[in-house]
């Protein structure tokens, strides 16, 4: 299924493309904490985005579980600015924390048997024609291929993304090609980037 092809005029007054989409669950009050079973059909052609929240990605903050999902689309290598994203459109300043990833920014939940490919982790406005994510005094960002910050479980999964590139200015960053920080007890089992 691509999603943006998706036949949106029988739930809108108009028939419009969806190239864009917000976080699903952008706070922790807020986080998604129900079962999503994507049925192995691919997600593709769409963004996520976010203008300043803490968390992006599919899913924002996930309580809950997420399987079968497999968001794949592809990246455009001779016209980056043309692929579809994962992205916060204003830089991340002093003394704040960004959670980033394709599937999710932050997992507390349980995410199996899941795949994201193609993605571009980038920052739209106040950055370079690169989309660098930018990182200010005493900010810390975690960014990953699949979840920027795992607390729970992830198994039998996959990343396979061609961009990420973020630059600190007296910041922290955590970034992995697949988690962008396991904490605690958060397990990963079975899974490549």
């Amino acid at each position: 299924m691509v999603y943006s092809n998706y036949d949106w005029a029988a739930y809108t007054k108009e028939s419009t493309t969806v190239t864009k989409q917000s976080p699903i669950g952008t706070t922790e009050a807020t986080s998604f904490v129900s079962n999503y079973d994507g049925g192995c059909y691919r997600i593709g052609d769409i963004s996520f985005y976010t203008k300043n929240g803490d968390y992006v990605g599919m899913f924002g903050y996930v309580k809950g579980n997420l399987s079968n999902v497999f968001l794949l689309t592809q990246y455009d290598s001779d016209h980056p600015e043309n692929s579809y994203r994962v992205e916060r459109e204003e830089r991340v300043e002093r003394n704040h924390t960004l959670y980033a990833g394709v599937l999710a920014g932050k997992n507390e939940g349980s995410i199996s048997n899941c795949a994201v490919a193609g993605y571009y982790l980038a920052q739209t406005k106040n950055s370079d024609e690169d989309g660098t994510i930018y990182g200010y005094e005493n900010s810390t960002l975690y960014i990953g291929g699949l979840v920027g910050w795992n607390e729970g479980s992830i198994r039998n999964s996959t990343a396979d993304n061609p961009k990420l590139s973020p630059n600190m200015f007296k910041a922290n960053c955590y970034a992995g090609g697949f988690v962008g920080y396991n904490f605690g007890s958060g397990s990963v089992n079975n899974c490549y980037a």
